[in-house]
């Protein structure tokens, strides 16, 4: 049973972050709704999920600092007065030739994606632990930490960091009925993507290798992550979920 649990979802305010916090606030779950710069989007999924009768709040945080990690979290607690569940979502990627990609899009790529993975998995997971809780940590990462990617080494290089993060952390927490696991997903229809996928050859060349011949869509992922956090789940730690139309196969 999910109803009367408190999640903070990372990166809520559209597409992948936004699906999975309507899940759970579909789930009965209240959600801490974070973004980073589209307010107007993060409102939106509050303003969605109290109808569906839960507790939501938006909290304006950049998940690549300590301090404003801190906050965040903070603010979750004071609302809450626990967290039962963590889905890290939030993460940036930006396209550049491997020759033009600068030491600070490098460092900025892996301070959200990884770093502040990290950082939100010790805070909300010592929490966790202080208050007895049996929580689930969901790591959103991506088909490409696998696959690497000709424009995107940096961000692929951060998604791998995530999962290796995901089966260490699966490791510190299990003492402590904690789980952590991961979800790769392959090319989904956001809005992140859509100048991505506008394109015809990079289009045809993703679907050429998606045995499915067909984009995810945000609810594939969020239905991924609603088994992740299930009581059914509670042996499951350390996984790596692809859920990509076949892409790795």
């Amino acid at each position: 049973m999910l109803k009367g649990k408190a999640a903070i979802v990372t990166g809520a305010s559209n597409g992948i972050g936004k699906s999975i916090a309507l899940m759970l606030a579909a789930e009965g779950v209240d959600v801490a709704i974070n973004y980073f710069s589209d307010e107007k989007g993060a409102e939106d999924t509050k303003e969605k999920a109290e109808k569906l009768g839960v507790r939501a709040l938006t909290i304006q945080a950049d998940t690549g600092q300590a301090k404003s990690i801190d906050a965040l979290v903070a603010k979750a607690l004071e609302a809450f007065s626990k967290i039962d569940i963590l889905v890290n979502n939030a993460g940036i990627f930006i396209n550049s030739d491997f020759f033009e990609i600068s030491e600070e899009m490098f460092d900025r790529t892996i301070n959200v994606n990884l770093k502040g993975c990290f950082l939100m998995m010790q805070r909300v997971g010592r929490h966790m632990v202080e208050k007895g809780i049996h929580g689930r940590i969901v790591n959103i990462s991506s088909a490409l930490a696998v696959t690497g990617c000709e424009f995107q080494p940096h961000y692929a290089a951060s998604k791998a960091g995530v999962n290796m993060l995901t089966k260490a952390g699966a490791y510190s927490l299990a003492p402590y009925r904690i789980t952590v696991n991961a979800i790769m997903p392959g090319t989904i229809e956001t809005n992140a993507n859509r100048m991505q996928l506008s394109d015809e050859a990079t289009a045809k060349e993703i679907l050429s290798r998606t045995p499915m011949k067909s984009y995810g869509k945000p609810e594939d992922i969020s239905e991924a992550v609603k088994y992740f956090i299930s009581d059914n789940a509670g042996w499951t730690t350390g996984s790596i979920l692809a859920v990509d139309g076949g892409y790795l196969a």
